[in-house]
């Protein structure tokens, strides 16, 4: 099949203007990949791999840890009767990729 296809550019596309187009896709491919690289952005997870997480968890904004939780978790905070203290017990966290139960802290 390939073979047939550059049979039939023989002499229709000189080596020449094969180089010139294949260049300019390439410059356009590197323009796109720039492109969804700055709308992806950086994941919240990025300093993780490989490193203490205790430590760099420390060290994040509270605007950081946010994004990273709602990346992760589900908060789902059960209802208690009229109270100005929070329950931990009524706190329930839940992975996004299973449904099982993470537990909290007491």
């Amino acid at each position: 099949m390939i073979k047939a296809a550059e049979d039939s550019l023989d002499d229709v596309i000189t080596d020449e203007q094969l180089a010139t187009i294949t260049a300019g896709a390439r410059r356009k491919i590197t323009t796109l990949r720039a492109t969804l690289a700055d709308a992806s952005g950086e994941s919240p997870l990025a300093d993780f791999p490989g490193a203490d997480a205790r430590k760099i968890w420390g060290g994040l904004s509270l605007g950081r840890k946010r994004e990273i939780i709602r990346l992760l978790l589900r908060v789902i905070l059960e209802p208690v009767k009229h109270s100005d203290d929070l329950d931990p017990a009524t706190i329930k966290l839940i992975w996004l990729d299973g449904p099982e139960s993470v537990p909290t802290a007491s």
